[in-house]
């Protein structure tokens, strides 16, 4: 785990100091300007953007690190698929903390060339996970990625609105949910379901529905290396379990 601390930081380091110091440093140079010489409301809100930015990217970097068990780096990527953290809220927001970062130093200086800077770095970011990172996420994590990719959004952190389960529609959607599990070798956590959704059969009492609640509450806590298709399709029904039980 040290190591692959010690390599995203390095990376991360590396990567700091050219995008967001060393080339917003250049365009400042070529276009000629220079450091305010007194700190007014940009200066102050622009400070704020790049605190704000920096904060992001760095727990995007240890949440690799420890959760991903990789780093940032295309060429050294992380094991797992990275869903928590600031991934919860949007698909890429590494890139979104370096963009305000870059923001917030155009703001600063009040700079149009840095501003133009942050637009370019936006568009190529965009155009290098579009055609790089999704489809390589894709072939790599398969279904779990795909889930994920539909829950969460590209750019704007925007929550879905999930389609809640009607009652008469629980025992499919158990079925469902406990065919995946059979299939990706949960076998006791399918037995389980497969108790439940046949009790379902005969009766809707809210007793059930608060026992498959906290079977399926189990589940995702004692499971956590359950697929994140799985771990939606659990979050979903234990919040229309919730969402029927409220109006009954």
């Amino acid at each position: 785990m040290m190591f692959v601390l010690i390599r995203a930081i390095t990376y991360a380091a590396l990567f700091i100091g050219f995008v967001l110091v060393y080339l917003p440093s250049r365009f400042v140079r070529w276009s000629g300007i220079v450091e305010p010489a007194t700190t007014g409301t940009p200066q102050v809100a622009g400070m704020i953007l790049v605190t704000v930015g920096t904060v992001i990217a760095l727990w995007c970097v240890f949440t690799f690190v420890f959760i991903g068990k990789g780093t940032p780096a295309p060429f050294d990527p992380p094991r797992k698929l990275v869903i928590r953290g600031p991934y919860r809220f949007v698909r890429n927001p590494m890139y979104i903390g370096a963009g305000l970062s870059l923001a917030g130093a155009a703001l600063f200086y009040q700079s149009l060339s840095i501003l133009f800077y942050t637009g370019l770095f936006f568009l190529i970011t965009h155009l290098f996970v579009v055609f790089y990172e999704e489809p390589t996420l894709r072939r790599t994590f398969g279904d779990d990625y795909q889930a994920y990719r539909n829950r969460v959004r590209r750019w704007w952190p925007i929550k879905h609105r999930q389609k809640l389960a009607r009652s008469d529609e629980f025992p499919a959607v158990i079925d469902a949910i406990r065919d995946k599990l059979r299939s990706r070798g949960f076998i006791g956590e399918a037995d389980r379901l497969h108790t439940l959704v046949h009790q379902m059969a005969w009766t809707t009492s809210n007793e059930l529905y608060g026992e498959l609640s906290v079977a399926l509450s189990e589940i995702r806590k004692e499971r956590c290396d359950l697929p994140a298709d799985i771990a939606a399709e659990i979050h979903r029904l234990m919040k229309s379990i919730g969402h029927i039980c409220r109006w009954r």
